[in-house]
């Protein structure tokens, strides 16, 4: 299943909203995935599609695509592109950042997490993690 979530009014994506929308659609298809690890993971994506991608731009979006197999359940996150980075687990060091922990959480919670660039001249990119049942 794929969704466009976007901003009413001339407002960005709403996260809640999005975090609402995966748990209801894994909540009927994905039996025995945790589903707070879910939420947790669906926040921090779309964070970072608001925060560094058009996404989070009035009217932006995101497209939510979920998956469900006899193992495992996949959620991906499309943003509207225009980022000037790509997803990265950022370098260990002694300081306690106050943000670039959120891709530490989606990779320690999840079986496997990636991303995709749809096509480099949009800079739209797709970032996924997969759960076991």
């Amino acid at each position: 299943m794929t969704q466009r979530l976007s901003g009413l009014g001339g407002s960005c994506v709403d996260v809640r909203e999005v975090r609402a929308f995966v748990r209801d659609v894994l909540a009927k298809v994905a039996e025995r995935v945790d589903l707070d690890d879910v939420d947790v993971m669906t926040s921090e994506v779309v964070t970072n599609a608001v925060r560094y991608s058009r996404s989070g731009k009035p009217g932006g979006g995101v497209y939510v695509s979920i998956k469900s197999a006899a193992d495992r359940a996949r959620v991906e996150v499309l943003d509207d592109g225009g980022g000037s980075s790509f997803p990265r687990i950022p370098e260990a060091t002694g300081d306690s950042p106050e943000s670039g922990r959120g891709l530490l959480l989606v990779e320690g919670l999840s079986e496997r997490w990636g991303y995709e660039i749809a096509e480099p001249s949009s800079r739209r990119v797709t970032v996924w993690f997969e759960v076991g049942r």
